[in-house]
């Protein structure tokens, strides 16, 4: 999937666990990366239950939120990924990123991704 998100330098979310830094996404720009059963679970949000698809668990991880975001949810769900590559000015980075994924528009504009800050070298 290749989805155009801007930094956002108030983005500090981080994995408690793994300290990776976590970049925020409009679900619907990244829904064909995702098997039917873990998009469906996803797009329910906030409302986490054992519904967690087995077979995908192990590649989810919770992150709480605070401010903007939080007025939407306070535990994201992000999901690790097998690589994302950032490409700005032509050249393209692998970078170590979690992707959460979330069920609403992040931004009037063309971005659909909010980075962290740091992700573009």
């Amino acid at each position: 999937a290749r989805v155009r998100g801007m930094t956002d330098t108030g983005n500090l979310l981080t994995d408690p666990l793994s300290g990776r830094s976590v970049a925020i996404c409009e679900l619907d720009a990244v829904m064909d990366i995702f098997p039917a059963e873990l998009f469906v679970f996803l797009k329910c949000g906030n409302s986490f239950s054992s519904a967690i698809p087995a077979e995908h668990a192990s590649r989810l991880r919770f992150i709480p939120a605070k401010g903007a975001i939080a007025s939407k949810t306070s535990l994201l769900c992000a999901v690790l990924p097998d690589s994302v590559h950032v490409i700005c000015d032509g050249k393209s980075s692998e970078t170590d990123v979690l992707i959460a994924p979330v069920a609403y528009k992040l931004s009037a504009g063309e971005s659909r991704a909010l980075l962290p800050p740091g992700i573009i070298q």
